[in-house]
């Protein structure tokens, strides 16, 4: 499993965890096997700069200059998710 934040990719994947500590979330992410990067918030800033703390899941797809294009909290399934990530990668 690569690192997916470097390289030249269309699209990365990255899990941020604001709870856990890196012990137990290396552990989870290892034992689903998880295919993507996750990082670790404890402080909540990149939780904060892309949409507060509130709600789990939440999905922000942001493209190659930092723009969210993208926004979703909690289960809602009110858009067509993989169609908004076609819109991002070439």
């Amino acid at each position: 499993m690569g690192s997916g934040v470097t390289g030249n990719r269309s699209l990365v994947v990255v899990g941020v965890n604001t709870s856990e500590s890196a012990e137990v979330a290396k552990k989870y992410f290892t034992d689903e096997k998880l295919p993507f990067v996750n990082l670790l918030d404890p402080d909540r800033q990149m939780t904060a700069k892309y949409g507060g703390t509130n709600g789990i899941p939440k999905v922000v797809l942001i493209d190659k200059a930092g723009v969210v294009r993208f926004y979703q909290q909690g289960r809602r399934s009110n858009r067509n998710f993989r169609a908004e990530v076609l819109k991002l990668v070439p």
